[in-house]
């Protein structure tokens, strides 16, 4: 058996009818679907052309502040080459003022003496201020020398 052409063309009218029925509505549907799809893409693409300029944005804020941050290190820097000078200056002063606080416990040690009447030159008392001061030195500079102690002389 074999088809005629008469067949062949109601074979084809019928497949068309049918694709026409069945398959093309699908088609329809489905490219409802991709414009759909279409426009929420379109409005992905809107959003995220927000998200990257607000991202630069923040990139040249953080370029700000990165630069803010290197000017910071530079002046913290320079201040702390400016404070390693006071820093050795406040040392010398601390160890002159150990220094001054030896010579005044001294001095008031050679004034008990003085009171208690220890001191070694029986006339201090009928002496002027200003050879008792020169005495108090003497026996202030041979107490350091018995010592070891080496006072600061300006």
């Amino acid at each position: 058996m074999s088809l005629t052409k008469d067949d062949i063309a109601a074979i084809r009218t019928v497949f068309n009818d049918g694709f026409e029925e069945l398959v093309a509505p699908r088609f329809d549907g489905v490219e409802q679907r991709l414009d759909g799809v279409e426009q929420r893409l379109d409005g992905v693409e809107q959003r995220l052309d927000g998200v990257e300029q607000r991202l630069n944005g923040v990139e040249q804020r953080l370029g700000h502040v990165e630069s803010n941050v290197k000017e910071l290190q530079t002046d913290s820097v320079a201040v702390i080459n400016r404070l390693r000078p006071i820093d050795d200056k406040i040392d010398e002063l601390t160890a002159k003022v150990d220094a001054y606080q030896s010579d005044v416990k001294e001095i008031y040690n050679m004034i008990a003496n003085l009171q208690s009447g220890t001191i070694t030159d029986k006339d201090f008392g009928k002496k002027s201020l200003e050879d008792k001061l020169l005495t108090l030195n003497a026996e202030l500079l041979s107490a350091a020398k018995q010592a070891g102690i080496a006072l600061p002389r300006n």
